[in-house]
């Protein structure tokens, strides 16, 4: 539950992180249109790629740090949000049925968002563009890629804070 909160709270400083205010419009380096035209050669899309990852982690991990009274409402709203949900979290649970059915189609539900589904859909929007000479498709396949790192890593670093010290024990074996 405490990666859930977390997950929840970093997801809202993400959403919130990547609105443009006016005043900071000017100052992002990323190429407004990212990828159209250099994404057939490896060498300048890993560059932008890396570069474009690396400043997309600073704005996610500085985001709390940035902002202002508009920003602050939807970050206390969905904290306030969480701490309920985490205090009720026992009583919710017991009021819910789980029968083997919701089970499963809870488990293939969750499975529509993992990386392994998201990561070939991107590729493939990536390579079809490639092939069909389609610039827009291949930029969308690289931006969902870019996205799907971008989300890996900051779940990486959750579950590594947030881990119990049993599963810290695993790790290490």
């Amino acid at each position: 539950m405490k990666v859930f909160a977390l997950s929840l709270l970093v997801g809202t400083g993400l959403v919130w992180s990547q609105t443009e205010s006016p005043l900071l419009a000017d100052e992002d380096s990323r190429d407004r249109v990212l990828y159209s035209a250099e994404t057939e050669s490896l060498k300048p899309l890993t560059t932008k790629l890396a570069r474009n990852i690396l400043m997309d982690q600073k704005d996610i991990w500085t985001s709390p740090f940035h902002m202002n009274r508009h920003d602050a409402i939807p970050w206390i709203v969905f904290g306030a949000a969480t701490g309920a949900l985490i205090a009720g979290d026992r009583h919710i649970a017991r009021q819910l049925p789980n029968t083997v059915d919701q089970v499963a189609i809870s488990k293939d539900v969750s499975n529509v968002g993992a990386v392994y589904t998201v990561l070939p859909i991107t590729a493939g929007l990536y390579i079809g563009g490639a092939i069909s000479h389609n610039p827009k498709a291949r930029e969308t396949g690289i931006l969902g890629g870019e996205a799907a790192l971008d989300s890996l890593i900051v779940v990486a670093v959750l579950k590594s804070v947030t881990a119990s010290q049993t599963l810290r024990e695993q790790w290490q074996r």
